[in-house]
């Protein structure tokens, strides 16, 4: 996927000082989620070693924010808007209780992909969608559009899209169920892609920022 990168510090090299050795990067959801591959991009545009970094999954954007207020890790990640569905609400209000420095602002291309267990292997399968809320609403419309008698229901902050998949994975839906996640997270947990590029909005982008603890 293609980042822009709107604003880093004035030091590239403080974003993840590896240089220093292996850094603590909290990340907002678990391994598969978006968050986790805009990690990865942001460290090839930087030229940073992703392989120095301990990724923490630490789930949803309160996680992440509080660890990085408390000390407990060095580096935090997470998202606080998307083009096509707005800001991520739960970002906003942990931003509003908490300080912190921002060394990074950019932006990530999301494909949504509409995945279930392998014993869907079609649309016409699927009785309903669960997954992270802003998922839901970045395809709302194609939803509408295409396949109106699904059900679609909105998570919390805390139903990661990677960790949707998971539990799909884990037979904790019940059958017909489906989620809304990256290609990664489908090869990770072992689903079924059930159709690419769910989003509506074309140029369906989410805007993450990387902080660290007040100076």
């Amino acid at each position: 996927p293609r980042l822009k990168i709107q604003f880093t510090a004035d030091n590239k090299q403080e974003i993840f000082p590896v240089d220093k050795g292996r850094i603590s990067v909290g990340i907002h959801g678990i391994e598969g989620c978006f968050t986790h591959e805009s990690v990865l991009r942001l460290c090839e545009d930087l030229e940073i070693d992703s392989f120095k970094l301990d990724l923490k999954y630490l789930i949803d954007a309160k996680g992440v924010i509080s660890a990085v207020s408390r000390g407990e890790i060095d580096r935090g990640v997470f998202c606080v808007a998307n083009s096509g569905s707005g800001a991520y609400i739960e970002s906003m209000k942990m931003m509003g209780e908490h300080s912190f420095d921002v060394l990074a602002l950019y932006g990530m291309e999301i494909m949504q992909c509409l995945m279930a267990d392998k014993s869907l292997t079609d649309v016409s399968q699927v009785k309903e969608v669960f997954a992270h809320p802003q998922a839901i609403s970045q395809c709302e419309r194609t939803f509408a559009e295409k396949y109106p008698e699904i059900k679609l229901i909105k998570g919390t902050d805390e139903d990661d899209t990677a960790l949707c998949a998971k539990r799909i994975s884990q037979g904790k839906f019940s059958a017909g169920t489906a989620t809304l996640a990256s290609q990664i997270a489908a090869k990770l947990y072992g689903l079924n892609i059930l159709e690419y590029g769910m989003h509506h909005d074309p140029f369906n982008t989410t805007t993450m920022l990387v902080i660290k603890k007040k100076s």
